[in-house]
């Protein structure tokens, strides 16, 4: 069977299909004028700090003129929830990304590297880190290469690879330059298109689930005028170190809504998730304990022609409880747990 045949359900009878390249990991819009691209790492250590960066390219058409943004975005959260963040940006002379693999280079900070070993250099203003990150499960993509295309005609595509969807993070965190050493458990993934996101999306709520056996990740939205509305999700299943299911089968209930006055974005305080793929079926039930923190677009940003205002559009970032009452594999995962989770309406 070709693979531009098989079904989702299908691929799994093949795991070796979604396991990732290193140029998988390494920049793809190399030649499109409109883009975005960016690598995202995140880690929550056992001293109760942690931190989030994105390593970010873009151009955007914004009042008929094209808007470049080259740029890192690194933050640090303290046990008591402070967060101190860096913007640095940077011109096209001193960036270098490679097409081989995952080697990222603005200024002097770099993050590089392929499974199972990531490295992450960053320092701006006395705030930075040195970082090891190292894959516990196996990295992902969708087959063939992480691309989903929604059009091609005229083109519209976005991309989507896991390189680490559970890693073990080392090293240390800069702060007002104090040295803090870290472990803990962390984050890799890898995203890129050719669109706008607020052309393409209604909105999503993303999260990931870290259980002592079992690892979900997952995607529930519902895309843009564009695309009819139409709902896209997905969530990713992982036993030990394996990628055991990758389901389409699975559902978002939201409920509590309630208006954030930063972004004007209306979020719940309780979304329940129902999964029912052959492999894994069951309910996670996320109670929304407190906001961490809120993102507005930034004012300008070229939005629908029906619309002249960001309010109401960004991302808020939530901590919540979380109840698990999974079947996977026919066995029981009952779990409760609290998890970092997101939601977007660009």
């Amino acid at each position: 069977m070709d693979s531009e045949d098989r079904t989702p359900e299908q691929y799994l009878l093949d795991p070796a299909d979604f396991y990732l390249d290193k140029a998988d990991d390494a920049i793809h819009n190399t030649e499109s004028r409109l883009t975005y691209e960016w690598w995202y790492f995140d880690a929550t250590f056992d001293n109760n700090y942690s931190m989030a960066s994105l390593w970010k390219l873009s151009s955007v058409e914004m009042h008929n003129r094209l808007t470049k943004e080259r740029l890192i975005d690194f933050s640090v959260y303290d046990p008591t929830g402070k967060k101190v963040m860096a913007k640095k940006p940077f011109d096209d002379s001193a960036i270098s990304i490679s097409t081989e693999k995952c080697d990222v280079k603005m200024g002097d900070n770099r993050v590089y590297g392929e499974a199972p070993v990531y490295e992450m250099h960053f320092l701006a203003d006395g705030l930075g880190a040195d970082l090891v990150f190292e894959n516990l499960v196996q990295g992902y993509r969708t087959p063939p290469d992480g691309t989903a295309y929604f059009s091609m005609n005229p083109l519209i595509y976005m991309g989507w690879t896991i390189a680490q969807p559970r890693a073990r993070v080392a090293g240390k965190l800069l702060l007002d330059g104090k040295e803090i050493k870290v472990n803990g458990i962390g984050y890799h993934d890898h995203n890129w298109g050719n669109t706008r996101l607020n052309e393409l999306y209604d909105y999503w709520y993303w999260g990931r689930i870290f259980l002592p056996g079992h690892t979900f990740i997952y995607s529930v939205g519902q895309l843009g005028e564009c695309m009819d509305h139409a709902p896209i999700s997905v969530v990713m299943s992982f036993e030990g170190d394996k990628l055991v299911d990758m389901s389409q089968e699975i559902i978002g209930e939201p409920s509590d809504f309630v208006m954030d006055p930063e972004t004007g974005i209306e979020y719940p305080q309780k979304l329940v998730l129902k999964i029912n793929s052959e492999i894994v079926n069951g309910e996670i039930t996320h109670n929304l304990k407190n906001l961490i923190e809120s993102y507005p677009l930034p004012e300008g940003y070229p939005l629908s022609d029906n619309e002249t205002t960001t309010f109401g559009h960004g991302a808020v970032r939530f901590f919540s409880d979380c109840i698990v009452d999974l079947l996977v594999n026919g066995r029981n995962v009952k779990h409760n747990t609290s998890l970092i989770h997101e939601f977007m309406k660009p």
